[in-house]
């Protein structure tokens, strides 16, 4: 057997390479994913600060229209009396940091009204438990959620102010609260502490002296100047008159941010960071654009050379198999479906072996190319033809295990071997087997017979009269003539049997290993009496006979020359008793034998 073909450009040598070129290519997949996400999380970032700076905006324009509403109501606020407030005195000064709905929610009370004002987490509120509706939320807000209004007890409630009770918190103008009822901790959830913190748009109500006075004293605070101060020291006041004219209260808030970065510092931050981030950027940029040219060529030659093996593929006149690792055919040249005369859909998914008999993928040798296997194929038409096929196993681009399977059409080699040996072991005149394969099989069946414990039976045939149509009708009557005896061997013969041309008009019949004596009789009348029939030659009949001696091993030899030189003296004993006869090596004459027969029995004309 030859080598197994390899497929042109299947090197595994380039394996090695083309993996760590794929995984440089991975890295850098990862790695260009990883600065778009930064890429895209700083405009995010960017996004929300704008977003932010936009909400400062609307929530100052929301806090200047509330005013301007709160201005218009205030003035019944003012008049509103203000007795059961039930705050005990002994309030002490505190602070509070309100994560609440950043909506600025309205209580509705028993009687009074008081109003919270919100922006952000930071609440200044005031509720006592009079009765009676004076600020509607829709009014306030048409868009505003959160707030759910409970007639049955006369109570607002929101996702952060739930059930208020009586109390009063105050939140000066100051970054920090000044001062808190005993509410604070439920409107915060946690104790609160004094000088906490407020980084936030800070909204506070402030009223008249008077007014404020009353309101301290029963919260317990002393330093009402203090408090006043506080509140009007900011520079964004409305101013509440009466109907004389006269100042009877004032709205004040500012926008400062305690604890946290001023408007301007945080630009400055930004646009620092922006600065390192767009040279980063453009840097980044810069690479990935090489590096993405860079993938485009490899990516455009990755297809010119795909395309350019294919065309290699298919113009081979070898045909080309892709197996998985359970034998699954996944691809095929053309040569595959124009030598096998099935089309591709038929082809891909069937399996190797029973595409192509014989071969199997838990053959060692054969996958790593040091054997070939040669199959006869059947197309669809019924005719055949040879392969020699190879294997060989390799990795896919994604390491999976795949084969490869090279079939060449070796169909002319098949049978001019075939010829060659023909005309080596064949006789050209009768095609019957020659002495050189005569040999050979008797021997196998010798070998056979000693291995089995059995019996070998051989004929030798000698034609009576042949010699004399050679003489009076010429050579080319016969050939013909042993061209015809050769046709009743082969119709006569059972198929086990091989009948051989020696040489001239000797012939020798094998019987396989097991068979007897007694077969070889029967056969000899039968062969005996059928070449005894009258031939027709050139419009006349010819009449010839044939003489048989029949040997059996291991009782008349153990080898093909001893086998065949006794068959051979029997067949020469019949000739000389009774042409037309054969003879059995070994058994008595009918008569006792007359001395010349050499223990040979002779049975005239196969009666």
């Amino acid at each position: 057997m030859r080598p197994a073909a390899r497929s042109p450009g299947l090197k595994t040598k380039d394996r090695p390479s083309a993996a760590g070129l794929l995984r440089d290519l991975a890295r850098l997949k990862r790695t260009i994913f990883l600065v778009e996400f930064i890429l895209i999380a700083v405009l995010f970032a960017y996004e929300v600060f704008n977003q932010y700076r936009e909400t400062q905006e609307q929530q100052r324009d929301l806090v200047a229209s509330y005013l301007n509403h709160v201005t218009s109501k205030a003035r019944i606020l003012l008049d509103l009396p203000w007795s059961g407030i039930d705050i005990p005195s002994a309030a002490t000064q505190g602070g509070i940091r309100s994560e609440v709905n950043p909506l600025p929610p309205l209580l509705e009370l028993e009687g009074y009204a008081a109003m919270t004002i919100v922006l952000g987490t930071k609440i200044l509120a005031h509720a006592d438990d009079g009765a009676g509706d004076i600020f509607d939320p829709a009014e306030i807000f048409p868009g505003m959620t959160g707030i759910v209004w409970r007639d049955d007890d006369h109570r607002a409630s929101s996702g952060s102010l739930s059930n208020i009770r009586t109390g009063w918190l105050w939140h000066g103008g100051a970054p920090y609260f000044t001062a808190a009822s005993p509410i604070a901790p439920k409107l915060e959830g946690r104790p609160v502490e004094a000088g906490d913190p407020a980084p936030v748009l800070i909204v506070a109500v402030r009223f008249d002296t008077a007014r404020l006075a009353a309101i301290a004293r029963e919260l317990g605070l002393d330093d009402i100047a203090a408090i006043e101060h506080e509140a009007s020291s900011r520079n964004n006041e409305v101013v509440i008159r009466d109907g004389d004219g006269h100042r009877v209260g004032s709205i004040v808030w500012n926008t400062h941010l305690g604890g946290a970065f001023h408007l301007l510092e945080l630009t400055l931050l930004v646009a620092v960071v922006g600065l390192i981030l767009y040279a980063f950027g453009r840097y980044t940029v810069q690479r990935l654009a090489m590096v993405g040219s860079a993938l485009d060529r490899m990516h455009a030659n990755n297809l010119r050379d795909k395309a350019y093996l294919r065309s290699l593929i298919e113009a081979s006149n070898d045909g080309l198999i892709v197996l998985d690792a359970d034998g699954q055919i996944l691809d095929c040249n053309s040569t595959v479906n124009r030598r096998s005369g099935h089309p591709k859909s038929k082809v891909i998914g069937a399996n190797i072996g029973e595409f192509l008999a014989g071969v199997s993928l838990d053959d060692p040798e054969f996958l790593a190319g040091h054997k070939t296997v040669r199959c006869q194929m059947a197309r669809p038409d019924g005719s055949t033809y040879w392969l020699d096929v190879g294997g060989s196993r390799f990795e896919d681009s994604d390491f999976s295990e795949r084969y490869i399977i090279v079939t060449r059409d070796v169909s002319a080699r098949v049978e001019a071997e075939e010829a060659v040996w023909r005309q080596a072991h064949f006789d050209t005149l009768t095609d019957l087997p020659n002495r050189a394969l005569f040999n050979t099989r008797l021997n196998g069946e010798l070998m056979r017979a000693r291995d089995e414990g059995t019996q070998c039976v051989l004929m030798f045939i000698d034609l009576d009269g042949f010699k004399s149509v050679n003489d009076t009708r010429g050579h080319d009557a016969g050939d013909v003539l042993l061209a015809r005896v050769a046709e009743r061997f082969r119709k006569h013969l059972p198929a086990e049997a091989m009948v051989a041309r020696l040489g001239g008009d000797e012939f020798a019949v094998i019987l396989p290993a097991g068979s007897k004596t007694s077969d070889a009789k029967r056969l000899a009348k039968i062969l005996g009496r059928e070449i005894s029939q009258p031939y027709d030659l050139e419009d006349e009949p010819i009449l010839i006979s044939a003489s048989i001696g029949i040997a059996e091993a291991p009782r008349d030899g153990c080898t093909t020359s001893e086998l065949l030189r006794a068959a051979d003296k029997a067949m020469y004993t019949a000739k000389r008793k009774a042409p037309g006869s054969y003879a059995v090596v070994g058994e008595n004459s009918e008569n006792g034998g007359d001395g010349d027969n050499g223990g040979y029995r002779a049975v005239k004309r196969y009666s």
